[in-house]
């Protein structure tokens, strides 16, 4: 599904005009990306959560060259579904 898709479907439901629905999703994920980038954990209850895990720097081998590699530490985007939102999708 695409986010058009999803966004005719959500005005369908919600008895509202395909522009309001688009900005209430661009801002919906403007705002997630803001929390995310401060550090903040977004729980919805019965979805899910989304935060943000670190991963180290940690030294890698070139398969091309066989030369040691040191990939910087860098911030990764983590979702973990609630266990209601799971039986759902099961």
């Amino acid at each position: 599904m695409t986010k058009n898709e999803f966004v005719k479907q959500l005005s369908f439901i919600c008895n509202m005009s395909f522009k309001d629905c688009i900005r209430v999703v661009d801002n919906a994920y403007f705002l997630l990306c803001d929390c995310l980038k401060v550090g903040e954990v977004v729980k919805f209850k019965g979805f899910g959560k989304f935060y943000i895990k670190r991963k180290q720097d940690r030294v890698v081998k070139s398969i091309y060259t066989k030369n040691l590699l040191l990939v910087s530490s860098k911030n990764q985007v983590c979702f973990k579904m609630s266990s209601l939102f799971k039986n759902i999708v099961k």
